[in-house]
């Protein structure tokens, strides 16, 4: 059988409260993915059969027009992500709001 005294320690008897909050929370953890359970395979197994509908998408209003898309592309993306890494590499030892203040400044 466990003993969750630890033989008397004091330090054990120190996070009595807090071991008993965790298994409560365990508990209520297992109970409601159990039931979440219960619902799915009730609903699978008792649910009513519809006839599926085909899928619908939405039309545009106008046509789309010609854009000049250069944030579509994912190389100015993986670009700036590697120049803000490599300032942050070089800046670590400077505080954070001062840090995004000199990386604005150099772009």
């Amino acid at each position: 059988m466990y003993d969750a005294s630890y033989g008397g320690a004091a330090a054990a008897e120190q996070w009595q409260a807090l071991t008993l909050t965790s298994a409560a929370g365990g508990v209520l953890l297992f109970t409601s993915s159990a039931f979440f359970l219960l619902v799915m395979l009730g609903t699978v197994a008792a649910g009513k059969r519809v006839e599926r509908k085909p899928l619908e998408f939405a039309e545009p209003l106008h046509p789309p027009g010609v854009r000049a898309g250069i944030f579509d592309r994912m190389g100015i993306w993986v670009g700036a992500g590697r120049r803000a890494r490599d300032y942050r590499v070089r800046l670590s030892p400077v505080d954070p709001p001062l840090h995004a203040a000199i990386w604005f400044a150099r772009v």
